[in-house]
């Protein structure tokens, strides 16, 4: 055999070898070490076909009550007579660590009572007292009707509330589906955590239609608000909270918002650890759900004041940022994940957290949910980029550096346009 020959069966045979092991085989023109990831579709990075879309039954007719197997999934403070009492959800006897109607009379509505709802996992204190029906889908507007008994015209208070439950459920639906929640974990992923994504307490949503009132809100219970909407940690309570002033957007863009706010309320529940992360990887997920959305604003999150923010910067996110990756002005992956602190990622790099975000998702949501995992373990001896490190070898079998290759090869060649 030539000697041309004779390397020819040695690479076939080291290939069939690291087949059968199970080991990772480079292209022949990566460099030593170089783990080549795949280069996800748009549709797989960017919006992740979630099984079937999220549906709840509805009643067979006007004013009937709800089917058994729907009627559990919530307690509600204006229908409850209508439910059968053993099959819904405990009502609230607490919202932020006190009692209900001492929280609720901290809530300055005018003349309209909140109306408060609560599933397995959150409750919903909700005091909108109109939505107009001009911007809602026909499936929202039908959910809304059927549920709240409102036939014709813009939704009351009632109505509104339904609404916005059908809309956390939704959310709460997709970022399940998006971990495998409810089906067998991945290898490397820990089991599903159950109820309340394995959080102590509910979680708690507050809706607003008066700014001041979701302002004066903010003051009381935690000394300050965002411009229209808010998340906290109540330590008293134990739980996490949100927060959001609707009804000055058009409908679709307070419902995407209210998706980024869903997002990061999942996930600080999920599996009850609340450490310092770094800021891209919480702050991507919320703008990955909100830009689903085909009409939606951009939303900043941020902890106390920030100076000098420009937070206009369009629409366009991924042209801004193809441009960025080409003229190697992005941020390395190194630097960009010792942000920490919501304030430490300006407007300017949130695309960034969204497309590598997306990128991750888009190579399979089994290897995300490993990565979210491992991101949930951290051990005490461990530093936040060395956790990263971890999670992104354990999850993706590359370290931070070929990851970063990878993602901005992917920028560079993608075919289409989120």
């Amino acid at each position: 055999m030539t000697p041309r020959g004779r390397a020819a069966s040695a690479l076939v045979l080291v290939l069939l070898l690291a087949a059968l092991c199970g080991a990772q085989v480079h292209a022949p023109d990566a460099s030593p070490g170089k783990v080549i990831l795949g280069r996800p579709s748009v549709e797989a990075a960017f919006q992740l076909l979630l099984a079937a879309d999220f549906a709840l039954p509805l009643p067979s007719n006007a004013g009937a009550a709800a089917p058994a197997n729907s009627s559990s999934l919530w307690w509600c403070s204006e229908c409850r007579a209508a439910e059968d009492a053993s099959l819904a959800p405990e009502a609230p006897r607490l919202l932020l660590g006190a009692a209900r109607a001492t929280t609720l009379a901290q809530i300055g509505v005018g003349k309209n009572r909140p109306v408060v709802m609560s599933t397995r996992d959150f409750v919903l204190v909700c005091a909108v007292a109109q939505t107009l029906v001009k911007d809602l889908s026909r499936e929202e507007l039908a959910f809304a009707r059927a549920w709240a008994g409102t036939p014709r015209g813009d939704l009351d208070a009632h109505a509104s509330a339904h609404l916005w439950l059908w809309r956390m459920l939704r959310l709460q639906a997709h970022f399940e589906a998006l971990l495998g929640l409810n089906a067998a974990p991945p290898r490397g992923a820990l089991p599903a955590p159950g109820a309340r994504f394995g959080h102590g307490q509910r979680g708690e949503v507050y809706l607003f239609a008066d700014i001041e009132a979701y302002r004066a809100f903010g003051r009381h219970h935690f000394g300050s608000s965002g411009a229209r909407t808010s998340w906290w940690f109540h330590q008293g309570a134990g739980a996490c909270v949100a927060a959001q002033c609707v009804g000055s957007e058009g409908s679709a863009e307070e419902s995407a918002r209210f998706d980024h706010s869903m997002a990061h309320q999942c996930f600080f529940m999920y599996r009850e650890f609340l450490y310092h992360l770094p800021a891209w990887v919480h702050e991507g997920l919320g703008a990955w759900f909100e830009r689903r959305h085909k009409v939606h604003g951009a939303t900043f999150c941020l902890l106390g004041a920030v100076q000098g923010w420009n937070t206009d910067i369009g629409d366009d996110w991924w042209a801004q940022l193809k441009l960025r990756v080409q003229t190697g002005k992005d941020e390395a992956v190194v630097p960009f994940s010792q942000r920490s602190k919501l304030h430490e990622l300006p407007p300017e790099l949130h695309p960034q957290a969204w497309a590598l975000t997306a990128y991750l998702i888009g190579l399979g949501p089994q290897r995300y949910r490993v990565f979210l995992d491992t991101l949930k373990k951290q051990r005490a001896e461990e530093s936040t980029p060395e956790l990263l490190y971890r999670a992104v070898e354990t999850a993706y079998g590359c370290d931070l550096v070929s990851l970063q290759d990878n993602w901005r090869a992917w920028v560079k060649g993608l075919k289409g346009k989120p």
